[in-house]
């Protein structure tokens, strides 16, 4: 049960965080959503043990975790910019397709979330009998870059904390 409270509350926190806002209702309403997308992808399932060393270890590697998120929603917005300004083609979006690989239920879930909140790209559709992710990009001129750039993330920031 504590680990889905922590859970509901980090989501809240990134959730402030990428709204750029401390105002105590922001908060509420991540908090809310958080527990929401906790409860959709946990229902049925009972709690997965998490262990003090386990715990201790996420929580570190949440730091870099949300630095990177921040970091992919000022390159997106960066990149959106161009495109709004007219500095950019705006007619190289397209869908990839991203391979859920050893991904667990709640990894997906952020990395839509993740998706979603980054200007450029959306989460389209989960395929979870192909174990396959549908992503439209703002710029898929190197579909193979898009895909590889997403393991990349996944492994190396996003694996610790949410595997």
């Amino acid at each position: 049960m504590i680990p889905r409270i922590l859970a509901v509350l980090l989501l809240g926190l990134v959730y402030i965080l990428m709204l750029g806002s401390l105002d105590p209702r922001d908060l509420l309403v991540g908090v809310i959503v958080g527990g929401l997308l906790i409860w959709w992808q946990t229902r049925g399932h009972p709690a997965e043990p998490l262990t003090f060393p386990d715990f201790a270890r996420r929580a570190v590697a949440f730091v870099p975790f949300v630095l990177a998120v921040f970091w992919t929603i000022v390159t997106g917005t960066w990149q959106m910019s161009l495109v709004v300004l007219r500095l950019r083609p705006s007619d190289r979006g397209g869908i990839i397709v991203v391979p859920m690989g050893e991904r667990s239920p709640s990894a997906v879930v952020i990395q839509g979330l993740m998706e979603t909140l980054s200007p450029g790209s959306v989460l389209i559709d989960l395929d979870w009998s192909e174990r396959l992710m549908l992503i439209h990009i703002m710029d898929a001129t190197d579909p193979t870059g898009a895909v590889r750039g997403r393991q990349q993330f996944y492994e190396r920031f996003q694996r610790a904390v949410f595997p």
